[in-house]
Protein backbone atom coordinates (compact mmCIF):
# COMPACT_ATOMS: atom_id res chain seq x y z
CA UNK A 1 0.00 0.00 0.00
CA UNK A 2 1.42 3.55 -1.00
CA UNK A 3 0.80 6.43 0.73
CA UNK A 4 -0.12 10.01 -1.18
CA UNK A 5 3.76 11.27 -0.36
CA UNK A 6 4.99 7.62 -1.40
CA UNK A 7 6.17 5.63 1.36
CA UNK A 8 5.21 2.41 1.97
CA UNK A 9 3.77 0.78 4.93
CA UNK A 10 6.61 -1.82 4.63
CA UNK A 11 9.35 1.43 4.53
CA UNK A 12 7.55 3.30 7.59
CA UNK A 13 7.85 0.10 9.81
CA UNK A 14 11.14 -0.41 8.47
CA UNK A 15 12.31 3.22 9.04
CA UNK A 16 11.20 2.39 12.55
CA UNK A 17 13.38 -0.16 13.61
CA UNK A 18 16.41 1.83 12.07
CA UNK A 19 15.92 4.05 14.63
CA UNK A 20 17.83 3.94 17.69
CA UNK A 21 15.92 4.13 21.15
CA UNK A 22 17.11 7.71 21.44
CA UNK A 23 16.56 8.83 17.99
CA UNK A 24 12.65 7.57 18.77
CA UNK A 25 12.75 9.13 21.96
CA UNK A 26 13.50 12.56 20.33
CA UNK A 27 10.76 12.29 17.72
CA UNK A 28 8.34 11.17 20.43
CA UNK A 29 9.07 14.48 21.73
CA UNK A 30 8.72 15.93 18.38
CA UNK A 31 5.59 15.11 18.30
CA UNK A 32 4.03 15.52 21.64
CA UNK A 33 5.24 19.27 21.39
CA UNK A 34 3.31 19.51 18.04
CA UNK A 35 0.32 17.96 19.88
CA UNK A 36 0.30 20.13 22.99
CA UNK A 37 0.25 22.97 21.11
CA UNK A 38 -2.65 21.94 19.06
CA UNK A 39 -4.86 21.54 22.11
CA UNK A 40 -7.59 19.50 20.48
CA UNK A 41 -10.46 17.09 21.70
CA UNK A 42 -13.29 16.62 19.77
CA UNK A 43 -12.78 17.44 15.87
CA UNK A 44 -15.09 17.28 12.81
CA UNK A 45 -14.83 14.15 10.45
CA UNK A 46 -11.91 15.38 8.61
CA UNK A 47 -9.28 16.01 11.27
CA UNK A 48 -8.06 12.88 11.40
CA UNK A 49 -7.56 12.07 7.53
CA UNK A 50 -6.02 15.57 7.11
CA UNK A 51 -3.36 15.10 10.05
CA UNK A 52 -2.42 11.31 9.78
CA UNK A 53 -2.38 9.47 6.43
CA UNK A 54 -3.88 6.04 6.92
CA UNK A 55 -1.80 3.00 6.12
CA UNK A 56 -2.77 -0.15 6.60
CA UNK A 57 -4.48 -2.32 9.37
CA UNK A 58 -2.34 -3.83 11.44
CA UNK A 59 -5.30 -5.54 13.84
CA UNK A 60 -8.51 -5.94 14.83
CA UNK A 61 -10.14 -6.46 18.43
CA UNK A 62 -13.48 -6.79 20.19
CA UNK A 63 -13.24 -2.56 20.40
CA UNK A 64 -12.19 -1.61 17.27
CA UNK A 65 -9.16 -1.65 14.31
CA UNK A 66 -5.66 -0.60 14.89
CA UNK A 67 -3.82 1.10 11.46
CA UNK A 68 -0.60 1.96 10.78
CA UNK A 69 -0.53 6.00 10.51
CA UNK A 70 2.07 8.98 9.68
CA UNK A 71 1.29 12.00 11.34
CA UNK A 72 1.55 14.16 8.04
CA UNK A 73 3.48 17.64 9.58
CA UNK A 74 6.10 15.96 12.14
CA UNK A 75 6.49 12.38 9.38
CA UNK A 76 5.68 10.39 13.17
CA UNK A 77 4.85 7.12 12.42
CA UNK A 78 1.83 6.21 14.99
CA UNK A 79 -0.64 3.45 15.72
CA UNK A 80 -4.38 4.92 15.79
CA UNK A 81 -7.39 2.34 17.05
CA UNK A 82 -10.54 3.87 15.36
CA UNK A 83 -13.33 2.72 17.39
CA UNK A 84 -17.12 2.88 16.44
CA UNK A 85 -19.18 4.82 18.50
CA UNK A 86 -22.06 2.40 17.22
CA UNK A 87 -20.49 -0.57 17.68
CA UNK A 88 -20.16 0.55 21.74
CA UNK A 89 -23.89 1.25 22.34
CA UNK A 90 -24.63 -2.17 21.76
CA UNK A 91 -24.48 -2.42 24.86
CA UNK A 92 -23.98 -0.28 28.33
CA UNK A 93 -21.66 -2.15 29.53
CA UNK A 94 -19.30 -1.57 26.33
CA UNK A 95 -19.36 2.53 26.13
CA UNK A 96 -18.54 2.02 30.03
CA UNK A 97 -15.64 0.10 29.62
CA UNK A 98 -14.27 2.64 26.29
CA UNK A 99 -14.51 5.51 28.71
CA UNK A 100 -12.66 3.73 31.50
CA UNK A 101 -10.11 2.87 28.47
CA UNK A 102 -9.77 6.19 27.44
CA UNK A 103 -9.41 7.70 31.24
CA UNK A 104 -6.92 5.18 32.09
CA UNK A 105 -4.29 6.05 28.70
CA UNK A 106 -4.73 9.67 30.00
CA UNK A 107 -3.50 9.06 33.40
CA UNK A 108 -0.54 6.18 32.40
CA UNK A 109 3.24 6.81 31.40
CA UNK A 110 5.56 4.40 32.16
CA UNK A 111 8.88 2.73 29.84
CA UNK A 112 6.80 -0.28 29.39
CA UNK A 113 3.51 0.56 28.92
CA UNK A 114 2.65 1.84 25.29
CA UNK A 115 2.90 5.55 25.54
CA UNK A 116 -0.51 7.53 24.01
CA UNK A 117 0.26 10.59 22.34
CA UNK A 118 -3.79 12.18 22.26
CA UNK A 119 -7.69 11.06 22.44
CA UNK A 120 -9.65 12.46 19.54
CA UNK A 121 -13.27 12.07 18.98
CA UNK A 122 -15.94 12.63 16.30
CA UNK A 123 -19.38 12.10 15.57
CA UNK A 124 -18.94 8.80 14.64
CA UNK A 125 -15.21 7.50 15.89
CA UNK A 126 -13.00 7.57 18.99
CA UNK A 127 -9.49 7.41 17.76
CA UNK A 128 -6.31 6.56 20.20
CA UNK A 129 -3.53 7.63 18.67
CA UNK A 130 -0.41 5.43 20.01
CA UNK A 131 2.70 5.09 19.25
CA UNK A 132 4.05 2.38 16.48
CA UNK A 133 5.55 -1.03 18.28
CA UNK A 134 6.96 -2.51 15.20
CA UNK A 135 8.29 -6.05 17.12
CA UNK A 136 5.13 -7.46 17.48
CA UNK A 137 3.81 -9.12 20.06
CA UNK A 138 5.70 -11.14 23.28
CA UNK A 139 4.44 -14.69 21.39
CA UNK A 140 5.67 -13.69 17.62
CA UNK A 141 8.85 -12.39 19.40
CA UNK A 142 9.66 -15.51 21.23
CA UNK A 143 8.93 -17.57 18.42
CA UNK A 144 11.94 -15.46 16.40
CA UNK A 145 14.59 -15.96 18.91
CA UNK A 146 16.92 -18.62 17.92
CA UNK A 147 17.59 -19.30 21.92
CA UNK A 148 15.13 -18.53 24.58
CA UNK A 149 15.72 -19.60 28.16
CA UNK A 150 14.74 -19.21 31.55
CA UNK A 151 16.59 -16.41 32.56
CA UNK A 152 15.19 -14.17 29.19
CA UNK A 153 11.86 -15.45 30.72
CA UNK A 154 12.49 -13.75 33.90
CA UNK A 155 13.45 -10.57 32.38
CA UNK A 156 10.25 -10.42 30.34
CA UNK A 157 8.22 -11.05 33.33
CA UNK A 158 10.04 -8.40 35.12
CA UNK A 159 9.03 -6.12 32.92
CA UNK A 160 5.56 -7.06 32.80
CA UNK A 161 5.75 -6.78 36.81
CA UNK A 162 6.90 -3.28 36.48
CA UNK A 163 4.47 -1.67 34.71
CA UNK A 164 1.65 -3.39 36.53
CA UNK A 165 3.02 -2.25 39.67
CA UNK A 166 3.31 1.19 38.33
CA UNK A 167 -0.36 0.71 37.18
CA UNK A 168 -1.31 -0.56 40.62
CA UNK A 169 -0.08 2.11 42.77
CA UNK A 170 -2.37 4.39 40.85
CA UNK A 171 -4.95 2.23 41.48
CA UNK A 172 -5.70 0.52 37.96
CA UNK A 173 -6.19 -2.61 37.20
CA UNK A 174 -5.69 -4.12 33.51
CA UNK A 175 -8.39 -7.22 34.01
CA UNK A 176 -6.89 -8.94 30.37
CA UNK A 177 -3.62 -9.48 30.50
CA UNK A 178 -2.18 -11.76 27.75
CA UNK A 179 0.45 -12.42 25.36
CA UNK A 180 -1.35 -10.52 22.61
CA UNK A 181 -1.53 -7.78 25.15
CA UNK A 182 2.19 -7.24 25.23
CA UNK A 183 4.30 -5.57 22.55
CA UNK A 184 7.92 -5.85 21.78
CA UNK A 185 9.66 -2.99 20.95
CA UNK A 186 12.28 -3.32 17.63
CA UNK A 187 14.80 -0.33 17.29
CA UNK A 188 18.57 -0.52 15.74
CA UNK A 189 20.53 -0.22 18.79
CA UNK A 190 18.13 -2.99 20.13
CA UNK A 191 19.72 -6.92 19.55
CA UNK A 192 17.53 -9.27 18.02
CA UNK A 193 18.09 -11.61 20.91
CA UNK A 194 16.97 -8.73 22.93
CA UNK A 195 13.45 -8.13 24.33
CA UNK A 196 11.32 -5.17 25.57
CA UNK A 197 8.07 -5.02 26.32
CA UNK A 198 5.19 -2.51 26.73
CA UNK A 199 1.86 -3.11 27.92
CA UNK A 200 -1.09 -2.77 25.63
CA UNK A 201 -4.69 -2.87 25.07
CA UNK A 202 -6.59 -1.23 28.10
CA UNK A 203 -10.49 -2.13 27.17
CA UNK A 204 -11.13 -3.77 29.91
CA UNK A 205 -8.68 -1.60 32.43
CA UNK A 206 -10.92 0.49 35.48
CA UNK A 207 -9.63 2.35 38.30
CA UNK A 208 -11.14 0.59 41.47
CA UNK A 209 -10.87 1.44 45.29
CA UNK A 210 -7.89 -0.81 47.71
CA UNK A 211 -10.47 -0.09 50.74
CA UNK A 212 -13.34 -0.35 49.38
CA UNK A 213 -16.19 -2.20 46.94
CA UNK A 214 -14.57 -5.07 45.06
CA UNK A 215 -15.61 -5.31 41.47
CA UNK A 216 -18.15 -8.02 40.14
CA UNK A 217 -18.03 -7.37 36.20
CA UNK A 218 -16.44 -10.97 34.98
CA UNK A 219 -14.48 -10.18 31.73
CA UNK A 220 -11.16 -10.85 30.51
CA UNK A 221 -9.62 -13.79 27.86
CA UNK A 222 -10.84 -17.13 29.44
CA UNK A 223 -7.06 -18.79 29.76
CA UNK A 224 -6.04 -16.34 31.95
CA UNK A 225 -8.82 -15.47 33.85
CA UNK A 226 -8.56 -15.58 37.65
CA UNK A 227 -10.85 -17.80 39.80
CA UNK A 228 -13.03 -15.06 41.46
CA UNK A 229 -13.82 -14.10 37.51
CA UNK A 230 -14.74 -17.58 36.17
CA UNK A 231 -17.04 -17.84 39.28
CA UNK A 232 -18.61 -14.12 38.85
CA UNK A 233 -17.61 -13.08 42.35
CA UNK A 234 -16.10 -10.02 43.91
CA UNK A 235 -12.47 -9.69 42.91
CA UNK A 236 -9.87 -7.02 43.01
CA UNK A 237 -6.17 -6.41 41.18
CA UNK A 238 -5.04 -10.20 42.74
CA UNK A 239 -6.82 -11.16 38.89
CA UNK A 240 -3.75 -9.29 37.23
CA UNK A 241 -1.14 -11.43 39.07
CA UNK A 242 -3.18 -14.40 38.46
CA UNK A 243 -2.63 -13.66 34.75
CA UNK A 244 1.19 -12.80 35.07
CA UNK A 245 1.10 -16.32 36.65
CA UNK A 246 -0.64 -18.34 33.87
CA UNK A 247 1.70 -15.89 31.06
CA UNK A 248 4.67 -17.00 32.86
CA UNK A 249 3.62 -20.81 32.96
CA UNK A 250 2.92 -20.42 29.40
CA UNK A 251 6.85 -18.73 28.84
CA UNK A 252 8.65 -21.59 30.38
CA UNK A 253 6.18 -25.00 29.24
CA UNK A 254 4.62 -23.83 26.09
CA UNK A 255 1.54 -24.07 27.06
CA UNK A 256 -1.41 -22.93 28.85
CA UNK A 257 -1.88 -24.45 32.56
CA UNK A 258 -5.76 -24.42 32.02
CA UNK A 259 -6.06 -26.09 28.68
CA UNK A 260 -6.80 -29.77 27.38
CA UNK A 261 -7.69 -29.91 23.80
CA UNK A 262 -9.61 -33.26 24.68
CA UNK A 263 -12.12 -32.10 27.18
CA UNK A 264 -12.04 -28.36 27.57
CA UNK A 265 -13.94 -27.30 24.03
CA UNK A 266 -15.78 -24.46 25.91
CA UNK A 267 -15.48 -21.56 27.56
CA UNK A 268 -17.46 -23.10 30.36
CA UNK A 269 -15.43 -26.28 30.60
CA UNK A 270 -11.88 -23.78 30.75
CA UNK A 271 -13.73 -21.94 33.76
CA UNK A 272 -14.10 -25.17 35.69
CA UNK A 273 -10.82 -26.51 35.17
CA UNK A 274 -9.66 -22.95 36.91
CA UNK A 275 -11.72 -23.33 39.54
CA UNK A 276 -10.71 -26.97 40.43
CA UNK A 277 -7.71 -28.34 38.68
CA UNK A 278 -4.25 -27.75 39.36
CA UNK A 279 -1.99 -26.87 36.74
CA UNK A 280 1.02 -30.09 35.58
CA UNK A 281 3.95 -29.01 37.05
CA UNK A 282 5.66 -31.99 35.97
CA UNK A 283 6.33 -29.87 33.07
CA UNK A 284 8.37 -27.48 34.74
CA UNK A 285 10.37 -30.13 35.83
CA UNK A 286 13.77 -28.06 33.67
CA UNK A 287 13.20 -25.26 35.55
CA UNK A 288 14.27 -23.47 38.49
CA UNK A 289 12.44 -24.43 41.79
CA UNK A 290 12.58 -20.58 42.36
CA UNK A 291 10.29 -20.45 38.87
CA UNK A 292 7.82 -23.10 40.19
CA UNK A 293 7.31 -21.49 43.37
CA UNK A 294 6.88 -17.63 41.47
CA UNK A 295 4.14 -19.58 39.49
CA UNK A 296 2.55 -21.40 41.88
CA UNK A 297 2.13 -18.50 44.09
CA UNK A 298 0.77 -16.38 41.32
CA UNK A 299 -1.52 -19.00 40.28
CA UNK A 300 -2.69 -19.54 44.27
CA UNK A 301 -7.00 -19.75 43.72
CA UNK A 302 -7.58 -17.99 47.08
CA UNK A 303 -7.20 -14.63 46.31
CA UNK A 304 -6.03 -13.24 50.12
CA UNK A 305 -3.13 -15.77 49.49
CA UNK A 306 -1.93 -14.66 46.21
CA UNK A 307 0.66 -12.11 46.48
CA UNK A 308 0.90 -8.78 45.06
CA UNK A 309 2.88 -7.63 42.41
CA UNK A 310 5.31 -5.59 44.40
CA UNK A 311 6.26 -9.41 46.16
CA UNK A 312 6.48 -11.08 42.89
CA UNK A 313 9.03 -8.17 42.24
CA UNK A 314 10.46 -9.22 44.91
CA UNK A 315 10.71 -12.90 44.53
CA UNK A 316 14.14 -14.66 44.26
CA UNK A 317 13.24 -15.61 40.80
CA UNK A 318 12.59 -12.32 39.61
CA UNK A 319 15.27 -10.65 41.69
CA UNK A 320 18.14 -13.15 40.84
CA UNK A 321 17.48 -14.33 37.25
CA UNK A 322 15.84 -11.22 35.46
CA UNK A 323 19.10 -9.41 35.77
CA UNK A 324 20.70 -11.69 33.24
CA UNK A 325 22.28 -14.08 35.98
CA UNK A 326 22.76 -17.94 34.18
CA UNK A 327 20.73 -20.26 36.09
CA UNK A 328 23.46 -23.91 37.05
CA UNK A 329 23.57 -25.72 33.68
CA UNK A 330 20.96 -23.71 32.63
CA UNK A 331 19.64 -24.80 29.08
CA UNK A 332 17.39 -23.71 26.09
CA UNK A 333 13.03 -24.11 26.92
CA UNK A 334 12.38 -26.35 23.71
CA UNK A 335 9.35 -24.38 22.80
CA UNK A 336 8.92 -23.79 19.55
CA UNK A 337 6.07 -26.72 18.80
CA UNK A 338 3.89 -26.18 21.48
CA UNK A 339 4.22 -22.26 21.73
CA UNK A 340 3.43 -22.65 17.60
CA UNK A 341 0.36 -24.46 17.80
CA UNK A 342 -0.79 -22.01 21.22
CA UNK A 343 -0.21 -18.88 19.02
CA UNK A 344 -1.88 -19.75 15.80
CA UNK A 345 -4.93 -20.63 18.16
CA UNK A 346 -4.68 -17.69 20.30
CA UNK A 347 -4.69 -15.48 17.33
CA UNK A 348 -7.51 -16.28 15.75
CA UNK A 349 -9.73 -16.83 19.02
CA UNK A 350 -7.84 -12.78 20.00
CA UNK A 351 -8.70 -11.77 16.13
CA UNK A 352 -11.69 -13.83 14.49
CA UNK A 353 -13.69 -14.04 17.60
CA UNK A 354 -14.30 -11.07 18.30
CA UNK A 355 -14.50 -9.54 14.30
CA UNK A 356 -17.57 -12.32 13.98
CA UNK A 357 -18.95 -11.20 17.38
CA UNK A 358 -18.96 -7.34 16.12
CA UNK A 359 -20.29 -8.28 12.59
CA UNK A 360 -23.47 -8.21 14.89
CA UNK A 361 -23.85 -4.68 15.20
CA UNK A 362 -25.00 -3.34 12.07
CA UNK A 363 -27.40 -4.75 8.95
CA UNK A 364 -25.65 -5.03 6.33
CA UNK A 365 -23.57 -6.86 7.95
CA UNK A 366 -25.83 -9.30 10.06
CA UNK A 367 -26.68 -9.89 6.40
CA UNK A 368 -23.20 -10.80 5.30
CA UNK A 369 -23.13 -12.90 8.62
CA UNK A 370 -25.90 -15.02 7.87
CA UNK A 371 -24.93 -15.50 3.65
CA UNK A 372 -21.93 -17.28 5.16
CA UNK A 373 -24.07 -19.63 7.98
CA UNK A 374 -26.69 -20.53 4.44
CA UNK A 375 -23.55 -21.01 2.51
CA UNK A 376 -21.59 -23.34 5.57
CA UNK A 377 -24.79 -25.51 6.94
CA UNK A 378 -24.55 -28.20 4.15
CA UNK A 379 -26.93 -30.49 4.89
CA UNK A 380 -29.22 -27.51 5.92
CA UNK A 381 -30.10 -28.31 9.51
CA UNK A 382 -29.59 -25.31 11.24
CA UNK A 383 -26.68 -25.90 12.91
CA UNK A 384 -22.92 -25.78 11.38
CA UNK A 385 -21.35 -28.89 13.00
CA UNK A 386 -17.25 -28.83 13.64
CA UNK A 387 -17.03 -30.97 10.71
CA UNK A 388 -18.15 -27.81 8.38
CA UNK A 389 -16.63 -25.24 10.35
CA UNK A 390 -13.07 -26.99 9.98
CA UNK A 391 -14.25 -27.63 6.02
CA UNK A 392 -14.60 -24.14 5.44
CA UNK A 393 -12.23 -22.53 7.91
CA UNK A 394 -9.99 -21.50 5.23
CA UNK A 395 -12.21 -18.90 4.17
CA UNK A 396 -12.19 -17.03 7.31
CA UNK A 397 -8.65 -17.37 7.36
CA UNK A 398 -7.62 -16.50 4.02
CA UNK A 399 -10.08 -13.03 4.74
CA UNK A 400 -8.71 -12.02 7.62
CA UNK A 401 -5.06 -12.96 6.59
CA UNK A 402 -4.68 -15.36 9.11
CA UNK A 403 -2.58 -18.61 9.98
CA UNK A 404 -5.69 -21.54 9.97
CA UNK A 405 -5.77 -23.01 14.03
CA UNK A 406 -6.66 -26.48 14.53
CA UNK A 407 -10.51 -25.69 14.83
CA UNK A 408 -11.43 -28.41 17.82
CA UNK A 409 -8.90 -26.96 20.21
CA UNK A 410 -9.88 -23.25 19.10
CA UNK A 411 -13.36 -24.48 20.16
Amino acid sequence: MRSQNGCTSDVIVDQDRRMSRQQKSQKLQQFVDYKRNMKFKLVDRQFVANNYSMRKTLGTGAFGTVKLCMHRKTQMPCAIKFIKKESLRVHEVYQQLNKNELEVLEETQHPHITRIFELLEDERNYYIVAELMSGGNLLEKIQEQRQFNESKAANVVAQVLHALNYMHGMNIMHRDLKPENILCEKSSDVAETEIHVKLTDFGFATKYDPNGRQHTLSLGSPLYMAPELCKEIAYDNKVDVWSTGVITYILLAGRPPFYDKNSRQTKEGIYQDIINSTPDYKVLDHVSAEATDFIKSALNKDPAMRPSIQELIESPWITKYSQGESLDQERELDLSHNLAAFAKTSIFQSGVCPIMANLMTEAEDLGELRTLFTKWDLNHDGYITMDELEQNMQEVCNLFNLDEPDVRKMM
